[in-house]
């Protein structure tokens, strides 16, 4: 695809490689042993605080199958307006959020908001009736909203546009790990011996929540902002760590995520509940392992586009042969479920990526990402009223809009990826035109 230089021209639109990418600091060994310096500071932490967000939001599917609804007394579709309520928040304050992010600081803000949805976690447990839980779920969503925006603008400050949605990947594989292992940790709190008058699954909540509290207040000691404030990085690689970056600046998955535990109880009814949790986990485990395979690609073709375009491809063959099984085809169903799973948890990141390679200055960047989270979290909302309890087991409402979204991302992606290449072709043809 022929492109131009970004540098002579910012509006270009980014989908490859560019001459800033193989500069010459690439080359050395400095910048390689500066690079895995911060692949091992920032990415884990990150990564470990989306995950136990990603735990905090979805583990009130595993809840479900523990007696919540009997619980609280839920009738109908009461358990999807608790899940739309949360993301009515998380959607009006996704780009306040992230704004709040770069003006106070991601190294406040992103440990700050764990703590306190790892407070709101454990509240959760507590509640009675369905408002005190619907109130629990509103400021969780508020709580949460900057973090997956926020963690994304804060790895843009330490990475180049082509190393960038690896490393987003990395802590965005965490979507599919963490819905594994909220069926794991639920399983093994379900073993638990009961304290007092707590219900099973209460204690999920409660467990959850505490460990997310104590790993909020460590980050607070160690996160730091930007390269500039980091204590463990040395005056020669800050210098090295702000120009890299500096260098390229001057010029669906959340109704997988929410309703695997349904989706498997409606596949497998007669198991017990343990085994039903259990078999939540191994679409998230293979859900992960595709994820890192895509971005690991990505990186290496320095794509995006193409690496959504395939994404989709995927999860709509899965979404397509769930639609089309039936109740009988036990087996069917849950391996469609498998590949629904491996394709659907790259496009938070990979979208994140994209705009932060076109957006130039620190305070766009932040508004841009904030403003795709808060818009890709209208899919979402629209998730909770999906898989509805009157659509069980076959879930056909599901899996068409799942069908039809999946086909719409794909041909919108394809024709972004034509319209830049033809873009870029004519922006090189004015380029040569101005050199002669």
């Amino acid at each position: 695809m022929a492109r131009c230089n970004s540098k002579a021209d910012p509006s270009v639109a980014d989908e490859g490689p560019h001459p800033s990418s193989y500069s010459i600091l690439d080359t050395t060994e400095a910048e390689r042993r500066l690079r895995w310096k911060i692949d091992l500071y920032i990415v884990p932490i990150v990564a470990l605080l989306y995950a136990l967000c990603t735990i905090d939001r979805v583990n009130i599917g595993n809840a479900r199958l523990a007696g919540l609804e009997r619980s609280l007394d839920l009738h109908g579709n009461d358990f999807n307006a608790l899940l739309s309520i949360f993301y009515i928040s998380y959607i009006l304050f996704s780009v306040p959020a992230t704004w709040a992010t770069k003006c106070i600081g991601p190294g406040w803000i992103l440990p700050g908001t764990t703590l306190v949805f790892g407070v709101l976690t454990v509240s959760f447990a507590f509640v009675k009736t369905f408002a005190q839980a619907a109130a629990v779920r509103f400021f969780l969503g508020i709580s949460e909203a900057g973090l997956f925006g926020g963690c994304s603008y804060y790895m843009s400050r330490w990475y180049r546009r082509s190393e960038l949605a690896f490393r987003l990947g990395a802590y965005i594989v965490m979507a599919p790990l963490s819905g594994a292992a909220s069926g794991l940790l639920a399983s093994a709190i379900l073993k638990l011996e009961h304290f007092g008058s707590t219900q099973r699954w209460q204690m999920i909540f409660a467990i959850e929540g505490v460990v997310t509290i104590g790993f909020a207040l460590i980050a607070l000691l160690i996160m730091t902002d930007r390269p500039e404030t980091a204590r463990w990085l040395t005056p020669e690689e800050k210098a090295l760590a702000i120009s890299r970056v500096q260098d390229e600046r001057v010029a669906d998955n959340e109704g997988i995520s929410f309703f695997t535990p349904t989706v498997v109880r409606s596949i497998y009814p007669d198991h017990s509940l343990i085994a039903q949790q259990l078999y939540s986990v191994p679409p998230f485990a293979v859900g992960a392992f595709f994820t890192l395979v895509l971005f690991g690609l990505s990186w290496h073709i320095d794509r995006r586009n193409i690496i959504m375009m395939t994404g989709s491809l995927i999860s709509l063959i899965g979404y397509a042969m769930f639609l089309d099984s039936d109740g009988t085809q036990t087996n069917l169903r849950y391996g469609a479920v498998f590949i629904g799973a491996s394709g659907c948890f790259v496009f938070g990141a990979l979208a994140n990526a994209q705009m932060s390679a076109n957006v130039l200055s620190d305070t766009a960047r932040s508004s841009a990402i904030g403003l795709n989270t808060m818009l890709g979290n209208l899919g979402g909302l629209i998730a909770t009223w999906s898989y509805l309890p009157n659509d069980a087991p076959q879930f056909r409402v599901a899996s068409s809009i799942n069908v039809a979204s999946l086909s719409t991302i794909f041909l919108t992606l394809l024709l972004l990826d034509l319209w830049m290449m033809r873009d870029n072709r004519r922006r090189n043809v004015t380029q040569d035109s101005a050199d002669e």
